[in-house]
């Protein structure tokens, strides 16, 4: 927790660009919301191209979901997706159409790592 979903048309990533993405998923997340390093998990699934719309035509459409903690500041939120969709952008010539960014919040104690039940904000170790 927090779990990044980053999802793309086949080929668009390369293994580097995925390593390069996952280790600006750490530190946007780490930066923005001041959690250690080892809270942050990251998946690259892929999709079929000519599989994903926009505005009903098809369009190699980018996304990433992350799934954070509820109880962080509508501002720390904000700059976490900014942070994420420049990064994104940069790192793969993606347009503005083409990509998609949301947060979904979870409760603490609904979230489990390392077999121990998630802190609540502010009270990580």
């Amino acid at each position: 927790m927090p779990l990044y979903t980053v999802t793309t048309p086949d080929g668009l990533l390369s293994a580097q660009q995925r390593d390069a993405i996952a280790a600006e998923l750490v530190r946007i997340h780490t930066a923005a919301m001041h959690v250690p390093a080892y809270f942050v998990h990251s998946i690259f699934p892929t999709y079929p191209r000519s599989h994903a719309y926009v505005a009903a035509e098809r369009s190699p459409v980018s996304s990433i979901v992350g799934v954070i903690r509820a109880g962080h500041t509508p501002e720390e939120k904000s700059r976490l997706v900014q942070s994420l969709w420049t990064m994104f952008k940069e790192k793969t010539g993606v347009s503005d159409r083409d990509l998609s960014i949301a947060l979904q919040e979870v409760s603490a104690s609904q979230a489990m790592e390392n077999g121990v039940i998630m802190p609540e904000v502010g009270h990580e170790k």
